[in-house]
C-alpha cells in the first residue's frame, strides 16, 4: 500500500538534480495572498543534502528546505 501510494505521488513529479549554484523558486506558505504567483525567487543553491533537502539564500539569511517545495528556474 505504501509503495503504491508512493508511486502514484512520484508520476507527477519532474526528476532534477540540485547542485550548488542552481536557482530554484520557492513555493510561498500563504497561496490565498499570492493566488497569481505561488512562486518567490529566484534563490541560489548554497548545499545539496542527500536526505532531499537543501540550504538556500534569501538575501542575507540561509534556510534549509525540502526539494518537493521548490522547483528548477531556468533564466
Amino acid at each position: 500500500m505504501i509503495a503504491k501510494n508512493n508511486a502514484r505521488e512520484n508520476k507527477g513529479r519532474i526528476k532534477h538534480e540540485y547542485k550548488v549554484g542552481n536557482k530554484v523558486l520557492y513555493k510561498r506558505e500563504d497561496k490565498a495572498k499570492h493566488q497569481n504567483d505561488p512562486w518567490d525567487g529566484p534563490y541560489t543553491i548554497e548545499e545539496v543534502h542527500k536526505n532531499g533537502t537543501i540550504r538556500i539564500r534569501k538575501g542575507s539569511l540561509s534556510d534549509i528546505t525540502n526539494i518537493r517545495l521548490v522547483k528548477p528556474y531556468y533564466e
